[in-house]
Parts: C-alpha cells; structure tokens; sequence
C-alpha cells in the first residue's frame, strides 16, 4: 500500500517488477500516473480492498460497481495491459489516448485518458460500460486524476443498492 489508506489485496500476491512495469508503459507510449506502481508492486493483478463506485451511466441511471482488478503487467497473462490497450473490438474505445488500466466483474473496463497526449502527466479517469457502447460509446468521466479516482473506491455496501 502506498496511497493514503487504498488497500491492496489478492489472494495470491505476485511482485511485479519495476522492468515489466517499465516494459508496458514503453509498448504502449505512456507514463503511467503515480501512485499505480506503488500500489500494484506486490500485488500485479490486484484490486483494492474497498473497490466500489458509484457511477453515473449514459442516460442518468446510476449505478454501483467495482474494480475488480488491476490489468496485469506479466506480458504472459490474459489481462496482459499491453494486449487490452493494443486489442480493441470495435465496440471498445478507438481513440489511442484511452489505455485500460483495470476490469469490473462483468467485462467493463476503467481507462487513463490522455487527453493531451501520451505524455500527459495527469490523464483523466474513464470508466467504460459494454452494455452501453451505443450511448456517448459507453463512456463514462469519473475523474481529473488517478488519484481522484482512488479517492472515489468506497467499501462494498457503502452505496445504498449497491
């Protein structure tokens, strides 16, 4: 943990390495907002232990979900963050300024948006509803920085109907 009180867990810690952290942000042409490294460096694929958000989904329904994990930075991994930002069905976000970063329980997935271009120091957080992809393409703004969006993960059942 290196964030205020953002609580990593897993089951099964796995270290990440600083190389392969690097090695991503690299591929993809990004610097990777702070504090993500210190966060995920013992815990690659790990989410937090208080993950919920409440969102506000395109039309004005609201909604309450979670980070279910971080993307993997282990280039042999499934959730490999280098093969979601390069792998993009056609209903997922085009536009190469939008990088997945994390994955709900349900497919839908959390991006760093730079917005002024890869080499934006604070890219803005996103979060992507597949059941929504014909409305605004799913997107949804949550927040100016990534550590606003760490402050916005709430413990489960903090939000009523969540």
């Amino acid at each position: 943990m290196a964030y205020k009180n953002v609580v990593m867990e897993d089951n099964y810690p796995n270290p990440l390495s600083r190389e392969s952290f690097e090695k991503a942000e690299h591929l993809i042409g990004v610097e990777f907002p702070y504090p993500l490294y210190d966060l995920i460096k013992d815990y690659d694929k790990g989410a937090p232990k208080d993950n919920a958000i409440k969102l506000i989904m395109p039309g004005g329904r609201y909604d309450v979900n979670g980070l279910g994990a971080f993307l993997s930075f282990d280039d042999t991994d499934s959730n490999y963050i280098v093969g979601a930002y390069l792998y993009k069905p056609e209903h997922q976000p085009q536009d190469e300024r939008f990088v997945p970063f994390g994955v709900t329980g349900n497919g839908d997935y959390f991006y760093f948006f730079y917005e002024n271009g890869k080499d934006d120091p604070q890219p803005k957080v996103y979060y992507w509803a597949h059941s929504y992809s014909e409305i605004d393409g799913g997107l949804v703004f949550l927040a100016n920085s990534f550590e606003e969006f760490l402050d916005m993960l709430k413990p489960d059942g903090y939000y009523p109907g969540g």
